[in-house]
């Protein structure tokens, strides 16, 4: 338990948990987006769920070639790629900055950030839509919901760049 309280107290492992629970604060949900293509736009399911398909191929597709590139570059260099193209393995971050013997609880307990982080962003994400539908136009509340996330994202450059430099 010392050790576990020990790496939590770490500056660098603040910074990641930070910079994972902000990158997982994700406003602009697929509800979101589905809601906005279907209704707003009328597009059809079928269109939406092409849509994700071709998400899921681009996911597996950056994964693949985050897996080649990991092992060449430094952390901080993979974290601005990272950002900037959005297919950052989280928890590689995570990994390199804390000690093997706890490692599994270190994970569990930034999945769990994660998982909180993303569930809260999608309830508010949720209510701000709905407020933004109220007060201005369709096309204005989603653009609106892209601005919002975008900051988010651009947030977390700044978040993680202090404990990468450490």
């Amino acid at each position: 338990m010392k050790k576990i309280l020990a790496e939590l107290r770490s500056p660098a492992l603040v910074g990641i948990a930070l910079y994972l629970g902000l990158w997982s604060f994700e406003p602009l949900s697929t509800t979101i987006v589905y809601l906005h293509m279907t209704e707003q736009l009328g597009l059809g399911e079928q269109v939406f769920g092409n849509a994700l398909s071709a998400l899921g191929l681009g996911c597996i597709l950056g994964s693949i070639a985050y897996g080649f590139l990991c092992r060449r570059y430094a952390p901080l260099t993979l974290a601005h790629a990272g950002i900037v193209i959005g297919v950052l393995i989280q928890l590689d971050l995570a990994a390199r900055i804390v000690s093997p013997a706890v490692a599994a609880t270190i994970f569990a307990c930034l999945m769990a950030l994660t998982n909180f982080s993303s569930s809260l962003a999608a309830g508010l994400g949720g209510v701000l839509y709905e407020w933004l539908l109220d007060t201005t136009s369709p096309g204005a509340a989603f653009s609106w919901m892209i601005i919002i996330s975008a900051v988010i994202r651009a947030g977390c450059w700044v978040v993680l760049i202090g404990p990468m430099k450490r």
